[in-house]
Parts: C-alpha cells; sequence; structure tokens
C-alpha cells in the first residue's frame, strides 16, 4: 500500500508526504525501492486502461532503501528530448535523477513495530521492522532545484511502483499502486482581504 498527502506550509511552500507498506520480510534487512509517479494530463493509455499518459515535466520520486541503511529520496522529469536516466533509454524518457539533500526531503523506515491504523477495510495493522517506510518533501524547493525557476505546476494523478533488488531505475517491477486522482500543485494560493467601507 501507499499513502500520499499534501500541504502547504506556513513559509508558502508545498509539501508531499509519502509513505509505503510492504508484507512482512525474511529479513530486516531487505531492500525496497518505490517509485512514485505524479502526471500532469489526464489522457489515458490506452484509452480504455487505468494508466495515464505521460507529458513533459510529469514528475517521478523515487524512494531507495538498501541493506537497512537510510533512505534515499531522488526527483526525475519526464523529458521529451535529452539525456535518459536509464543509459540504454532513448527519449521521450525519465531525465537524469536528482537526489534530494536533507534540507529539501527527510526519510525514515521504521526500526521496531509501529502500527497502521488507516488500513483499508480495518485495523489497525501491526507492521514488523523495515515493513514501513515514509518521507517529507519541500515540493516547492525540490523542483526549484531541479528547473532552477519556479514554475507553476499542477499533478492530477499519481501511481507507485516497487521494483525488486537493485535501483528504482533498472530493476524490474513488482507491484503497481494505482493510478488514483491527486489534487497536488506548488502555485501559490491567492489571498484576498475584504475590508467593510465607511459608507
Amino acid at each position: 500500500r501507499v499513502y500520499l498527502a499534501g500541504a502547504v506550509g506556513s513559509d508558502g511552500h508545498t509539501y508531499l508526504m509519502l509513505s509505503w507498506i510492504r508484507i512482512p520480510q525474511n529479513t530486516t534487512s531487505a531492500d525496497a525501492h518505490v517509485a512514485f509517479e505524479f502526471n500532469q494530463g489526464t489522457s489515458h493509455c490506452p484509452s480504455n486502461s487505468p494508466l495515464v499518459a505521460r507529458t513533459t515535466n510529469d514528475l517521478l520520486v523515487v524512494y531507495d532503501f538498501t541493506n537497512g541503511g537510510t533512505p534515499t529520496i531522488s526527483i526525475s522529469r519526464w523529458i521529451d528530448s535529452g539525456t535518459c536516466e536509464v543509459n540504454s533509454d532513448s527519449a521521450p524518457c525519465w531525465g537524469p535523477q536528482t537526489t534530494l539533500g536533507s534540507s529539501v526531503a527527510e526519510a525514515q523506515v521504521n526500526t521496531g513495530d509501529v502500527s497502521d491504523t488507516v488500513l483499508p477495510g480495518g485495523g489497525p495493522a501491526t507492521l514488523g521492522e523495515n515493513e514501513f517506510g515514509e518521507a517529507g518533501i519541500d515540493l516547492t524547493q525540490a523542483l526549484a532545484n531541479l528547473t532552477g525557476n519556479r514554475n507553476c505546476e499542477r499533478f492530477g494523478n499519481a501511481s507507485a511502483v516497487s521494483r525488486s533488488s537493485g535501483s528504482s531505475s533498472t530493476a524490474a517491477m513488482e507491484d503497481l499502486v494505482g493510478p488514483i486522482p491527486i489534487n497536488l500543485s506548488n502555485c501559490a494560493s491567492p489571498t484576498i482581504t475584504t475590508q467593510a467601507s465607511p459608507t
């Protein structure tokens, strides 16, 4: 399962929170590689599929957790031309990944039992060590670091893919969650103030 949420902070930045939950593991050092994809478009591909066609500047957030270490968060853009993250690919493709520093993103995987209290269909459920991972991302800053500007962007669909051991870019796909509708935007919200007129 995956969980997604967005919020606007007091600094005006958009924050993206995401998490994943997996089945009980045979080892506490089992890797986890999850790619969260955010699409701007709404056209399905093919037309009767739940999958949404990718468009330029769609966003890929990559959560890599290897050998029980500290997770890393990276982002990538869907590009029409240029260098691809996977050397054997050609555009259109996911562009080179940028690893986000601790001032932009934080991630952690549980080191002890935790309770999933929002389990669909009931709960709670107890999750063992390394079965739950979460991250918080300053999306406004992450996109600015990636593109060099702060263009207004809106994403209306999201999906997540788990990958086998290796890297989330090249390893075999294991599971797909979604796509699901989401209202995620780094656009500034207008502030409207009204004041009564003495007349």
